[in-house]
C-alpha cells in the first residue's frame, strides 16, 4: 500500500505543496503539520488529502513528518519573531546597498538554519551581496522570493489592475504592465511606474497577512 499524501499550505508566501506521509497517522484538515520540502524543514497547515486531486504545477513531493507539537508551535514563534528582527535589518541593508527591492517579509524555517526573504524586485539588480551579507551577519542561508516574479491571484486582482499603472496613456493595460513604457524593468515595469507598483504589491502583502493571523492560521515561519 502506498504512503498517503496531503496538499499542505505553508510558508508566508502561501505556497501549496504535495507531502507524503512519513509514518501512518490520523490526520486531519487544519492540522499543523511539520513537513520537509525543497526549501527545508517547516511547519503547515493540511488541507486535504492528494489522492485525485488535480497535478500542481510543482511535481515535487516533500515529507509530511509529524503533527506538530507543542515544541513545534513554541520554536515557530520564536523563529517568526527573529524573522522579523532580521526583516529591519535587510531594509537598513537594502537602503545601503541601493538595491531596487521593496522587503516584504522575511520568514525564518524551522530549522533555524535558513530564511527567505520575500521582496519585490522593481527593477534589475543583484540580490547576492544582500543576502551574503544578512547570512554572515546572523549565521543563517538566506534565499530570495521575488514576489514580483510569482505575485498571487487574489479574487479581486482584476479589478485593481488600473491601479498598478503610473497614469500614462495606455500604462496598467495587460498583465498590470505599462504599454507605453515597459522598456525600464525586466518584469514589464517601468522606472516611472514599478516602483509604486511595488509598493501596491507590498501593501497587500502586509494585509494578506494581517488576515491570516487575524483568523488564527497556522503560524507559519
Amino acid at each position: 500500500m502506498s504512503a498517503a499524501e496531503y496538499l499542505v499550505h505553508y510558508g508566508a508566501g502561501g505556497h501549496l505543496g504535495r507531502f507524503r506521509a512519513a509514518v501512518p497517522a490520523a490526520f486531519a484538515r487544519g492540522d499543523a503539520v511539520v513537513v520537509r520540502g525543497l526549501r527545508g524543514l517547516e511547519l503547515g497547515e493540511l488541507l486535504c488529502p492528494a489522492q485525485g486531486r488535480a497535478a500542481l504545477p510543482d511535481p515535487f513531493v516533500g515529507e509530511l513528518l509529524r503533527r506538530a507539537t507543542a515544541d513545534d508551535l513554541a520554536t515557530a514563534d520564536r523563529q517568526r519573531e527573529f524573522g522579523q528582527r532580521l526583516s529591519a535589518d535587510a531594509e537598513r541593508l537594502t537602503a545601503e546597498f541601493g538595491l531596487p527591492l521593496s522587503v516584504v517579509d522575511l520568514e525564518v524555517l524551522l530549522d533555524g538554519r535558513q530564511a527567505v526573504l520575500h521582496a519585490l524586485r522593481f527593477g534589475p539588480c543583484d540580490a547576492g551581496p544582500l543576502l551574503a551579507e544578512l547570512g554572515e551577519r546572523h549565521g543563517l542561508i538566506v534565499r530570495l522570493f521575488d514576489l514580483a516574479e510569482t505575485p498571487p491571484a487574489a479574487p479581486d486582482a482584476e479589478d485593481h489592475l488600473e491601479d498598478l499603472g503610473c497614469g500614462k496613456e495606455n500604462c496598467g493595460n495587460g498583465a498590470g504592465g505599462c504599454d507605453s513604457c515597459g522598456s525600464g524593468s525586466d518584469h514589464g515595469g517601468c522606472s516611472s511606474c514599478s516602483a509604486g507598483a511595488a509598493n501596491e504589491l507590498a501593501n497587500y502583502f502586509a494585509g494578506l497577512r494581517a488576515q491570516m493571523e487575524q483568523h488564527q492560521r497556522v503560524p507559519l515561519v
